[in-house]
């Protein structure tokens, strides 16, 4: 069932990737923020159903509480939706959902977090791909 959920995923995930393209117009000076607008009340629709249907004890005081990881969230997204102007979608998109990867070596740096031995394989492969995509793919100059 897992892979089905994975393709299901996957395949979502380009559908969006593909509507944050067609939606960062070149010659429209602020469509990155329609967009960076409709995946926030997305994921809010979606918090909101999960809040109602799931048996969770939510605290109000932690809407406080996240809200500055939040914000930092919301100007990353407007920063990538614009950036999908000026950039490759095919090079922008691998790099920038990195994130996990880049949270795994920041917890292994400043909290020395021990991981089972695939996880730093993985982290390193991901490490190497970033660079192919970078310097690989593309000439220094071209950047």
């Amino acid at each position: 069932m897992w892979l089905v959920f994975t393709l299901i995923t996957t395949a979502f995930w380009s559908i969006a990737e593909l509507f944050y393209k067609k939606g960062a117009r070149q010659h429209e000076k602020y469509s990155y923020l329609k967009i960076v607008i409709f995946v926030g009340l997305a994921m809010g629709i979606h918090a909101l159903i999960v809040l109602l249907t799931q048996d969770i004890n939510f605290d109000p005081v932690n809407l406080l509480k996240y809200l500055p990881v939040s914000l930092c969230y919301i100007v990353s997204m407007v920063v990538s939706y614009k950036g999908f102007k000026y950039i490759e979608l095919s090079l922008a998109s691998p790099i920038e959902n990195t994130s996990g990867v880049i949270t795994s070596f920041l917890l292994l740096l400043l909290f020395k977090e021990k991981y089972p031995i695939l996880a730093y394989i993985g982290m390193f492969l991901v490490l190497i791909g970033i660079f192919l995509l970078t310097y690989g793919i593309y000439s220094p100059s071209e950047l």
